[in-house]
């Protein structure tokens, strides 16, 4: 992952995971929604293995950015049952970077799991992207709902990555978004 201060590294798990946390509910959402996210993710490789089977998303937040606001709130999330941990991300004394790790509501572990094996039109059902995704216009919900814009914009991924040409017919079936790859996905992923 590409992680900059001050912008947010825009993966999968950001467009098809980070909305389920809406059914933590608003108090949640109210203190959730002004704090500074720079990534999400579905694990930290540097566990070398610890909690990797579990159900998590790791939000990755500026505890800089309204520093006091950033604070009050994590001393609130860890008392909620859908904490799991958290840490700092750099240096524990000067760095601004701090990982909260929220488990995943036990109504999203089918559409969890079907997001690790990149089947993003198998995560949620009508009523379940209707809560997630209410009055959304994005990308995710056009993959989720095979909506002709996805076809499109994957015709022209397929072309653009690969130089192949593809036609819709060529796409009934498949997913219309590029498998999970886990440097964009997995903080600390290194390739061997």
């Amino acid at each position: 992952m590409q992680l900059v201060i001050g912008k947010y590294f825009v993966n999968k798990t950001w467009k098809f995971l980070v909305p389920t946390v809406k059914s933590y509910g608003e108090t949640f959402l109210a203190k959730y929604s002004p704090l500074w996210k720079l990534g999400a993710g579905v694990y930290d490789a540097s566990f070398e293995g610890q909690d990797e089977d579990e159900k998590l998303i790791y939000v990755l937040f500026d505890k800089f950015h309204k520093a006091a606001i950033f604070e009050n709130v994590l001393q609130y999330f860890r008392y909620q049952a859908y904490y799991h941990t958290d840490y700092a991300f750099d240096d524990l004394e000067t760095g601004r970077m701090h990982m909260i790790v929220f488990k995943i509501a036990e109504e999203w572990y089918d559409a969890y799991d079907a997001f690790r094996r990149s089947e993003y039109s198998m995560m949620y059902n009508e009523k379940q992207i209707e809560f997630l995704f209410h009055n959304a216009n994005t990308d995710a919900l056009a993959i989720l709902t095979r909506q002709p814009s996805a076809y499109e914009r994957m015709i022209i991924n397929i072309k653009t990555s690969f130089n192949s040409r593809v036609t819709k017919h060529d796409l009934l079936g498949a997913e219309l978004d590029f498998p999970l790859e886990n440097v964009k996905e997995i903080f600390n992923y290194k390739k061997y």
